[in-house]
């Protein structure tokens, strides 16, 4: 279901502060309120069509390269190829949360082939091993009692960057994932509102929004 009006305005004024912190000094006198609606909306429909790409403002806008002499919010958010810049975004970042785990794997593994026990590699973990690490190092050994123990932290880790869903894809089984919906609140973690690929037609598959 597309978003309500209220949300759209509500993503929209999201987008236009975190374009107007980006770009300190300027001011959008003269610019037409509905360019902050054309991108929340253009936004929306490419998660609604792509639920991979995230609802999220703040990254949308850095997603877009800087402005030249002059910010041009029409530019660099409601055209097709700002759509374009954010799924390229989100695949290069998807990408990067999925290599950082792997390395968090590897070092593990080679910890427990010289012979350490993994509740002793867990006990005493170092903070090159995230939760969600720890997470899914207790489902590939087969350890209900570290995956109860790890859930809520790595749920938490989700929170705080919900890419990591994708980037878990190819490390855990379907549906395994630590959902955070009924192990966590929101409240309970602090977010930080601060795979490169074509662009498979994205001309074709966003709408060309009226810019007058």
């Amino acid at each position: 279901m597309f978003p309500t009006q209220f949300t759209i305005s509500a993503i929209a004024e999201r987008i236009r502060a975190a374009y107007l912190r980006r770009h300190a000094g300027w001011r959008d006198c003269g610019v037409s309120p509905s360019v902050w609606s054309t991108a929340a909306s253009g936004l929306c429909l490419l998660n609604g069509r792509e639920p991979m790409y995230p609802i999220d403002p703040e990254l949308f806008v850095a997603a877009q390269p800087s402005a030249g002499l002059w910010p041009d919010p029409w530019t660099e958010l409601a055209s097709p190829k700002s759509f374009g810049r954010y799924r390229r975004s989100i695949r290069n970042l998807v990408r990067q949360l999925r290599r950082e785990l792997r390395v968090e794997l590897r070092r593990a593994e080679r910890r427990l082939i010289r012979g350490e026990s993994i509740d002793l590699l867990l006990d005493d973990r170092a903070p090159a091993l995230s939760p969600m690490g720890c997470y899914v190092l207790a489902h590939q050994a087969g350890r209900d009692d570290l995956i109860d123990r790890f859930r809520r932290d790595a749920s938490k880790q989700h929170l705080a960057c919900p890419l990591y869903r994708q980037a878990c894809l190819t490390l855990l089984p379907d549906g395994l994932y630590p959902e955070p919906d009924f192990v966590v609140e929101q409240d309970d973690v602090d977010v930080d509102e601060s795979e490169t690929g074509p662009d498979d037609g994205l001309d074709d598959r966003i709408p060309r929004f009226s810019l007058n």
